[in-house]
């Protein structure tokens, strides 16, 4: 930000469409700006500032030998749109930017899905509402949405070095992770994951918080807050004196129930495992065991509930098994040298983000 665009202005011949020299006399063009949106921010997540989202880097042009006048227009949000207006002689023209003719603030012309840098899917603008949100994919439970409506989807989010659009037909999560192995095994749920940076969602862990717009228009239509998935280490944890607690979530559900962060125990989990058995050696099984036990409390804050070991098929475990993994010195005990780090069917048709 901000982002640059040409306005390029000249008289053009009704007939042919081909650009013609301005009439005698006149040697420039005045451009405006006027309806421009000012929100909050710069995405959905991201930024404070309440200024407008477009700006003129200077307000007139003369015509060149090409018989244009030209201007850089500055775009200082990714959902931002204005109304620019080019003036010469007796003449005025207008063009909204950008182009949204049924006048839903989604782009006409529609928008790429960026993830990692590359481009993941291209979106069009047919038969898009500004504040519906009907993600279908994956089913899940059948509770259809993400938690953002379409034009939350097209202003996009920080996450971490980048910002993304997200497509408005895919479901979104959003987990902030302290520890080293990040999201874990949460990697393989089949929605579309984001791994955010703290500051990318508020004390509250709502991800869309950006929402009011001072400018023309009036403020997004979202639904409500959605809230992302935070992941911390809690450290140490025993029920009794020697039953190891690897992972809590303060509920099974959607990650707006959610009360609190999700604890990953990393210490617990070097106690368990073998061969050492204590919180001090780093065993060959801690890091698998604290990923999957990430992905398997992260599928709590996405409403997978419990399974245990004969609820099964033989030798098909989930990440979401539990009552399984137990303290140990042996390497060769088959609940270590066989963690599970994939959801199955029956996992994912329980999913619910919104």
């Amino acid at each position: 930000m901000p982002q640059t665009v040409k306005l390029i202005a000249a008289f053009v011949d009704p007939s042919t469409g081909a650009i013609v020299a301005p009439p005698s006399g006149v040697s420039q063009v005045s451009f405006a700006l006027k309806d421009t949106s000012a929100f909050t921010g710069f995405a959905m997540n991201a930024g404070s500032e309440t200024t407008a989202d477009f700006s003129l880097a200077t307000a007139t042009a003369s015509f060149s030998a090409d018989h244009t006048a030209r201007v850089e227009l500055l775009c200082h949000d990714y959902g931002g749109f204005t109304t620019v207006q080019a003036s010469a002689g007796d003449q005025t023209a207008e063009m909204r930017v950008p182009k949204d003719d049924n006048g839903n603030w989604l782009p006409d012309g529609g928008w790429k899905v960026i993830a990692n840098g590359q481009v993941i899917g291209e979106i069009m603008d047919t038969g898009l509402a500004t504040d519906a949100d009907e993600d279908v994919n994956p089913m899940g439970n059948g509770v259809d949405g993400d938690g953002l409506v379409n034009f939350e989807e097209f202003r996009g989010f920080a996450v971490r070095g980048e910002h993304r659009r997200t497509n408005p037909f895919q479901k979104d999560l959003f987990i902030y992770s302290e520890l080293p192995q990040n999201i874990g095994d949460a990697i393989n749920l089949p929605v579309t994951k984001h791994s955010i940076f703290q500051n990318q969602m508020d004390a509250d862990r709502v991800i869309n918080f950006n929402r009011s717009n001072s400018g023309f228009g009036g403020s997004i239509p979202t639904i409500f807050d959605q809230h992302a998935l935070m992941v911390i280490d809690g450290g140490f944890k025993l029920i009794g004196r020697s039953s190891p607690v690897f992972g809590e979530t303060s509920v099974v559900g959607s990650p707006n129930v959610q009360t609190g962060p999700i604890k990953i125990y990393t210490l617990s989990i070097r106690f368990a495992s073998p061969p050492n058995n204590n919180i001090f050696n780093v065993d060959p099984f801690d890091d698998e065991k604290t990923r999957q036990t990430i992905g398997h409390e992260v599928g709590h804050g996405v409403n997978i509930v419990h399974r245990f070991p004969n609820q099964y098929p033989p030798g098909l475990l989930s990440v979401m098994v539990t009552g399984y993994f137990m303290v140990t010195s042996n390497i060769n005990d088959p609940a270590w040298n066989n963690i599970p780090h994939t959801y199955d069917m029956t996992d994912e048709r329980q999913l619910q983000v919104r």
